[in-house]
């Protein structure tokens, strides 16, 4: 394995003492119903978890969540993107139970962990004050499965199309 830069490394060592953070939004998450065009609770969860961490987040009118890391406005922007609906309908029980280091339940890999992921990322990054070369907007998108359509990841590429440098998906099921 090539060395890791030190910058890199901090990052990396400091990410890994946030498992039981990470698995505690993850279960958070996942326990409000959010079947695909009935993501709103779940959206007003992420949005007071940005809220709790110094972050404005912004609903806009299809139920994406955004926040931004960084105030450059203009320049290129790093857009990350994790969906927050699922394919259970909303009668479906939702328990997360964990076994050792798996976490069980509908939903908990696609993909409340993915979005837990995302939030923690940005806590990482602010825990050890790291300045990113561009602005980062998160993004906590509906409608990814099924008859959604994908109709948040396009939103949000619409509204961001002129200054997003690229994206980044966080999707549990992806490469799988």
């Amino acid at each position: 394995m090539p060395d890791i830069p030190p910058e890199l490394d901090r990052l990396r060592r400091f990410a890994h003492t946030r498992t039981e953070v990470v698995t505690e939004l993850a279960r958070r998450i996942c326990e409000v119903p959010a079947p695909t065009g009935m993501e709103q609770a779940r959206a007003e969860l992420v949005a007071s978890l940005w809220r709790e961490r110094g972050y404005v987040p912004e609903i806009d009118a299809i139920g994406n969540v955004y926040t931004r890391r960084g105030k450059r406005d203009k320049e290129p922007v790093l857009m990350l993107l994790a969906h927050t609906d699922t394919v259970f309908p909303p009668s479906t029980p939702i328990t997360v139970e964990r076994d050792g280091d798996i976490l069980r339940g509908p939903g908990i890999g696609d993909n409340s962990v993915s979005v837990a992921a995302m939030i923690s990322a940005l806590d990482v990054l602010d825990a050890l004050g790291e300045e990113t070369a561009v602005d980062l907007v998160a993004v906590a998108n509906v409608g990814e499965e099924g008859l959604g359509n994908l109709r948040g990841a396009r939103a949000a590429i619409e509204r961001y199309r002129e200054n997003v440098g690229a994206v980044i998906v966080l999707d549990g099921s992806l490469g799988q």
